[in-house]
């Protein structure tokens, strides 16, 4: 399972890279990284992001 996910992880890391990107999101990049280092404390742990996100799956369609 380990060698699947270097594979995979490593597959993933190949195709970003030969994405290509428009000067728009190269440039929104750019901003969120400069913006990031301006105040790093400002990030979202992952863990955060990720049970947000099952939260909001967790609600249905259109009741808020």
């Amino acid at each position: 399972m380990a060698k699947r996910s270097a594979d995979d992880r490593d597959s993933i890391a190949h195709d970003a890279k030969t994405l290509p990107l428009t000067a728009e999101q190269r440039a929104e990049l750019h901003r969120r990284w400069a913006e990031h280092e301006r105040d790093p404390a400002s990030a979202i742990p992952w863990k955060q992001v990720q049970d947000e996100l099952r939260q909001a799956q967790a609600i249905p369609f259109g009741v808020y």
